[in-house]
């Protein structure tokens, strides 16, 4: 699974399902419906978190999936 990075935004830097793609568990790509956001580790600066996603019904398991939140560019 991948994640696009994220900007620093100085609180919790959260993703949505929308921001996965291609997410699988024990080999099956799941659909946004398969699927919750259980947990964030490490969101609130600068570096690399990660997002604890867990399936739902017949998608058991969790999956830990990393994603990088970016400095803030200047304008």
């Amino acid at each position: 699974a991948t994640i696009k990075s994220k900007e620093y935004t100085g609180k919790q830097v959260t993703i949505s399902k929308k921001d996965i793609s291609s997410i699988k568990i024990n080999g099956v790509e799941l659909k946004e419906s398969d699927y919750r956001i259980v947990k964030y580790i490490n969101n609130t600066k600068t570096g690399k978190a990660t997002v604890i996603i867990e399936g739902i019904g017949k998608f058991g398991g969790r999956k830990a999936i990393t994603y990088n939140i970016v400095r803030r560019a200047i304008k």
